[in-house]
């Protein structure tokens, strides 16, 4: 992946982590009205989803809708942007093995990767100062006096409790604290918290990434309160009584110090009235707590859905569905599909020559004995034709020309290229300026479009496309997939009701 395909990469995971949290900041105060705060806890999980979603299969084929990278580009300020040098003019012998100087590398890679770096190491930190001052106890460790009781780890949880434990608190209020503490490791909840660090170190420059922890922060704890309520309450014991007991246990927990990010305290680092107003509005029958936890995933989901199927198609899934439709065409007719690579140098005015590779495929075209293609490949202010010839004997002949800017007018003959050969040179002076003269040399060879170099600038010139002209380009290729297809069945039912044997 090159610096400018990452730069792209952060910024539409940037775009997608952004988007799902703020529908969740809309959505939350819904949420927490309607369904428990289990369920408002589960809908976090559309943020980690909805920027996997490029990666996802697409179940969901539609129009494709513009990049979304555009948007946030024209958005972003300038440093964020990659730093695209000017071309140097060129020497006035300036021959077609000259390159425009290459891009410098993005800085915002280098700015993003050193807030990333830095801000894991000091979360590390943190954690390693938070257990350093733990003793080992007989039941669990044991945190110095005033700290909260906590669970640290992750694949072997460790129960973190203060030296104090005994005395602070009475035996009722406890046994809701050891409650909470395995609420939070049956659902492994220091693990979503360690995903949580690693979106935060990936998106540390983003405000909404800060803002998000501390309330899916403020969720889980929430949902482990209703969760420990839920399994106290009984008809004997009543609500009214575990609920005062369950707040005089948190007013006697107010932490000394901030619990680091992969612990889960008692009485971490929240709004108390808050929390206490949810222990308030906890009680909600089983099945409505279900019926929630169920909507929250769905939702998150069917969003996950309708994100991936309004992105551009990846390169990935367009490569993919080139080589099955060549594939499927070489099973049907019995020949072998022909990759055409066609390598341009060209030179405009007193500007440096440009070096551009593009790549064709074809298939069932050429099943036909004699047949003719018109290739076409705009420029700035002009336009090379390639006319590719295939006669009776499946010798291919291709010739080249120059066209004006809308690939329409002729300025130039055409030239026989010899496939695999030397460049043919063309030469014209642009019509509508004096000073404007274009040189061009074009080579053109075959080469297996399935072969790792084919598919390689295949690949780049997808990587240069925009997302409506990609979209045209599978629709083209499930068109022709499905012509295929149906003369296929319509040979075999043909061949079948006349018993014939291929």
């Amino acid at each position: 992946m090159t610096e400018h395909a990452g730069l792209q990469l952060l910024m539409t995971q940037t775009l997608l982590f952004s988007a799902a949290v703020l529908l969740l900041a809309v959505l939350r105060p819904l949420l927490r009205r309607i369904v428990d705060a289990g369920a408002v806890y589960l809908a976090w999980l559309l943020v980690p989803l909805l920027m996997l979603s490029p990666a996802l299969p697409r179940l969901l084929q539609g129009q494709a809708l513009p990049a979304p990278t555009r948007a946030l580009a024209q958005a972003a300020p300038a440093w964020l942007k990659a730093d695209e040098p000017a071309a140097a003019p060129a020497p006035a012998m300036a021959g077609p093995g000259s390159r425009a100087p290459a891009a410098r590398r993005p800085l915002a890679l280098d700015l993003w990767m050193a807030g990333a770096v830095g801000l894991l190491g000091l979360l590390a930190l943190r954690q390693t100062r938070f257990h350093a001052r733990l003793q080992r106890g007989s039941r669990a460790w044991i945190a110095p006096e005033g700290d909260s009781p906590a669970l640290c780890g992750i694949w072997r949880t460790r129960l973190v409790l203060p030296q104090d434990f005994e005395q602070r608190f009475d035996p009722r209020e406890r046994s809701l604290i050891l409650a909470h503490e395995a609420v939070h490791a049956r659902r492994h909840d220091n693990a979503w918290n360690l995903l949580a660090a690693a979106l935060l170190a990936l998106q540390w420059f983003n405000p909404l990434a800060w803002w998000a922890l501390r309330r899916m922060r403020q969720d889980q704890e929430l949902a482990c309160d209703a969760a420990v309520l839920n399994q106290q309450i009984t008809p004997d014991s009543g609500e009214e009584p575990l609920v005062k007991t369950y707040i005089n246990a948190l007013l006697k927990s107010h932490p000394t110090r901030a619990l680091p990010l992969l612990s889960t305290g008692w009485a971490h680092q929240h709004p108390l009235l808050e929390r206490v107003k949810g222990l308030r509005l906890h009680r909600r029958p089983a099945w409505q707590r279900r019926l929630g936890r169920a909507g929250a995933a769905g939702l998150c989901l069917g969003l996950t859905l309708l994100a991936q199927a309004a992105q551009p198609l990846s390169t990935h899934e367009l490569t993919q569905a080139m080589l099955d439709h060549l594939a499927r065409e070489e099973s049907v007719s019995g020949t072998k599909p022909v990759g055409l690579v066609v390598q341009l140098d060209s030179q405009q005015g007193a500007q440096a020559w440009q070096h551009k590779d593009m790549v064709f495929t074809f298939a069932h075209l050429l099943r036909d004995s004699q047949t003719q293609f018109h290739l076409h490949a705009p420029m700035e202010d002009w336009c090379l034709g390639v006319h590719l010839y295939k006669f009776s004997d499946g010798d291919l002949r291709p010739q080249a020309e120059i066209l004006g800017p809308h690939c329409t007018q002729t300025l130039t003959q055409l030239q026989p290229v010899a496939l695999g050969q030397g460049p043919t040179h063309l030469q014209v002076r642009l019509p509508d300026g004096a000073q404007q003269g274009v040189q061009a040399q074009v080579s053109i060879r075959v080469e297996d479009p399935r072969s790792e170099r084919f598919l390689l600038m295949f690949r780049r010139q997808l990587d240069q496309m925009p997302a409506e002209q990609r979209q045209r380009m599978l629709e083209h290729i499930e068109g022709s997939s499905m012509n295929t297809d149906a003369l296929s069945a319509q040979d075999r039912a043909w061949r079948l009701a006349r018993g014939v044997q291929r």
